[in-house]
């Protein structure tokens, strides 16, 4: 369980997604909100297994064993557009595309049918596009630190999400589709400037699920 554990944070990423500025304001919090969100990660990919899985790194060697691809991480790699290539790997289970350039995600995405797992963390997105939505298998989804300010109402076909992280997005409420999520259980919208009547918007949307907002303030 701790090699699968140590295998999730490398693919998932989740260092480096908080600012000095709020772990020094709330250091405590901080560290409880992100032992709840690992915790929710780990339990929602529990019968996947992945520690059984090769972890490939680039492209090219990924296509010289396409049907044996389950785990692909190409992060840092410069890519400005979604590498059409993927769409030969069938068997998918994890994509990490952190920290790239990627502004659109390709409708063509849905040809994997067998993802469980989406980092698109640190790319330039401003949306959250419906080729994301037809996902269906997809439990996990990381879309933090872009530019996003819509989520397409297709959200809802996200049946299976149970972990999903919008950190530090240019959002300012969410589609009220959001409330057919009934398998969702972390929802991070922290470093994201929701005022309060939306804030308690969204929490009624998602009584099952646990929320993550930054403080607002309301100041004028």
């Amino acid at each position: 369980m701790r090699k699968l554990i140590t295998i999730l944070i490398a693919l998932f990423l989740f260092t480096g997604l908080y600012s000095q500025e709020e772990v020094s304001k709330s250091a405590v919090d901080s560290q409880k909100v992100l032992q709840q969100k690992l915790d929710t990660f780990y339990k929602s990919l529990d019968s996947l297994n992945l520690n059984s899985y090769d972890e490939y790194v680039t492209l090219e060697e990924a296509l010289k064993h396409p049907d044996s691809v389950y785990k692909l991480v190409l992060k840092r790699k410069g890519y400005k557009d979604f590498p059409m290539e993927i769409l030969k790997f069938k068997n998918l289970l994890v994509l990490n595309l952190r920290n790239n350039r990627i502004s659109e995600i390709p409708p063509e995405i849905a040809e994997l049918k067998e993802l469980r797992v989406l980092n698109l963390s640190k790319n330039k997105l401003t949306e959250l596009s419906s080729s994301v939505c037809k996902l269906k298998k997809l439990i996990a989804l990381n879309a933090s630190e872009n530019q996003i300010e819509t989520v397409s109402r297709d959200i809802q076909l996200l049946q299976n999400l149970q972990f999903w992280d919008m950190w530090g997005n240019s959002l300012n409420s969410l589609p009220i589709e959001v409330r057919n999520l009934k398998r969702l259980r972390f929802l991070d919208l922290r470093v994201i400037s929701i005022d309060d009547d939306h804030q308690k918007n969204i929490e009624s949307l998602l009584p099952q699920a646990r929320v993550e907002f930054s403080f607002n303030c309301n100041c004028h």
